[in-house]
């Protein structure tokens, strides 16, 4: 008759505590920079009355990429606008919708101001001239990533926004893990 020896419980090897720890410490860069990102969009509209937008298209890059969230003041109807400001106005072909362009040339067309604008990455100025009234303000700041949300909904990516939330809810729980040894 031979003996069988009694399963061992399985045991983390010395490398498991500096792998948790490394863990822990990436998630709490991430958690860090989502916070970080979360509230230089949040301190200057509640500061400055700044409106966010999210950047859903690829017409103003490279100065701004899709994905990022534009800072915008509020028009002033009595202030104008010259080159090379970015604006963020009512899209004349999408009711409802706002497209942030930059100024190229401004008019007074019957004693209308009206700018032309383009976006950087496109060959050709927009269509049409964008009258004052229809400017909702002036680009400020421009927060890289932080309109991802925003564009993945915007776009119906509802994978990349699950991922996105797997990996934060994952990151903010790692931070509680503590290695046994």
């Amino acid at each position: 008759m031979t003996a069988v020896a009694a399963p061992q419980p399985i045991t983390a090897g010395p490398w498991a505590p500096r792998l948790v720890g490394f863990a822990r410490f990436t998630s709490l860069v991430y958690v860090f920079a989502l916070v970080f990102l979360a509230l230089s969009a949040v301190i200057p509209a509640l500061i400055s009355g700044w409106q966010p937008l999210s950047v859903v298209s690829g017409s103003m890059q490279p100065a701004v990429a899709p994905g990022s969230l534009v800072m915008v003041q509020p028009a002033d109807p009595d202030s104008f606008y010259a080159k090379p400001s970015i604006l963020a106005f009512a899209d004349p072909n999408r009711p409802g919708q706002l497209l942030t362009h930059r100024v190229v040339d401004t008019v007074k067309v019957d004693g209308v101001v009206a700018y032309t604008t383009k976006g950087d990455a496109n060959r050709v100025d927009d269509s049409g001239r964008v009258p004052h009234d229809a400017v909702v303000g002036a680009v400020r700041m421009v927060i890289p990533f932080v309109g991802l949300p925003g564009m993945w909904v915007h776009n119906g990516d509802l994978a990349a926004l699950a991922l996105w939330l797997l990996v934060s809810v994952l990151a903010v729980s790692a931070l509680f893990v503590r290695a046994r040894s």
